[in-house]
């Protein structure tokens, strides 16, 4: 009898060692799987931010260049008020004046 119980006893044993490997097994395996999960879930976090940034650093350029373009524009519209008649402005009192008129023309020549 007692041969028998530590036959079963031995027998319990070597069958919970199995069961136990094969849980470990099963136990590391999900383990893995779900690092493997969080580094994905990591990386896509990243990507996802990144992505955000972008679109933030592309919408920041945007404005940058039209507000460059409007400096432009006003830094254009200074130059051109500050140029005197006759080059590129006109001067609408005296574009009259800078062509003969005929008829002075003809009362000084006679």
């Amino acid at each position: 009898m007692l041969k028998q119980v530590i036959l079963f006893c031995f027998l319990l044993s070597c069958s919970m060692a199995i069961y136990i490997d094969r849980f470990d097994q099963k136990n590391i395996k999900r383990q893995e799987l779900l690092l493997e999960i969080d580094r994905i879930d990591k990386k896509l976090n990243e990507e996802i931010l990144n992505i955000i940034l972008n679109n933030q650093r592309n919408k920041r350029s945007d404005i940058d260049s039209r507000l460059m373009e409007l400096q432009a524009k006003i830094d254009l519209l200074k130059a051109y008020q500050q140029m005197p008649a006759g080059h590129g402005q006109f001067d609408f009192e005296k574009i009259g004046k800078r062509f003969i008129d005929p008829l002075k023309f003809e009362e000084e020549s006679s």
